[in-house]
């Protein structure tokens, strides 16, 4: 269950461009590497299936 301070203290919004991961570190290398360098990407393919269908 999500508890009632997490809905009302944050905000939640897709990657994009305009967000700067270039300081971001949670310490797991291969998490950092993959956030920097191909979640975007992942995000956008997703999006592409979801709008056009998954076959």
């Amino acid at each position: 269950m999500i508890s009632k301070d997490i809905i009302e203290n944050y905000h939640y919004e897709k990657l994009s461009k305009k967000h700067d991961l270039s300081h971001f570190s949670c310490g797991v290398k291969d998490l950092d590497d993959f956030l920097k360098e191909d979640a975007l990407a992942q995000q956008e393919k997703k999006s592409e299936c979801d709008l056009f269908g998954n076959p």
